[in-house]
């Protein structure tokens, strides 16, 4: 009851340090972890996420769940969106030393390698009622250079969660 009173931008603060306090602490006894090659990018995800069938129309991706947690990425390629996501990873590239450190805020910036990933946490009721696991999404937009961009948004219920959306997050590596 507290917990759906406190504002939602202090909750994903709060869900950032719990997941950063925590060490990320999902252990092998408790389900494992594999390695997804996506081609431009890898991921660690838990095994207890499956497969699901999606159709994506305009980008190439794919979706993985579980009960109380689901993974998705969509990869974007498109000719009219280039310039948009250039000009992105530019801003992203200067905005990235300037933004402070990031365990206090519910949007910034990350660094992979020569890219720059915005990540963001968020909660909505409402998408409990779109068949989410859960209130709670951690998303990872990271616009390339050469005019590309990877969506990753991991959504969770449970607070003990938060942990584990954190490592998905930690565990991209572009190619």
């Amino acid at each position: 009851m507290l917990w759906r009173m406190i504002s939602p931008h202090i909750r994903g603060i709060v869900l950032i340090c719990l997941s950063i306090l925590s060490g990320c602490a999902y252990s092998v006894a408790s389900g494992g972890w594999r390695t997804l090659d996506e081609g431009s990018f890898t991921v660690e995800i838990p095994n207890r996420l499956e497969k699901k069938p999606v159709i994506f129309m305009r980008s190439r991706g794919a979706e993985y769940s579980s009960r109380e947690l689901s993974f998705g990425f969509s990869e974007s390629d498109m000719d009219y969106m280039r310039e948009t996501f250039r000009d992105l990873h530019k801003r992203f590239e200067v905005e990235y030393g300037s933004q402070g450190e990031a365990v206090k805020r519910t949007k910034f910036l990350l660094r992979l390698g020569s890219q720059y990933a915005e990540v963001s946490v968020e909660t909505n009721e409402n998408w409990v009622e779109l068949q989410s696991p859960g209130e709670h999404r951690l998303s990872f937009f990271c616009p390339n250079s050469n005019g590309s961009a990877l969506s990753i948004c991991v959504n969770y219920g449970r607070t003990n969660e938060a942990a584990v959306a954190w490592r998905i997050i930690k565990s991209v590596h572009l190619k």
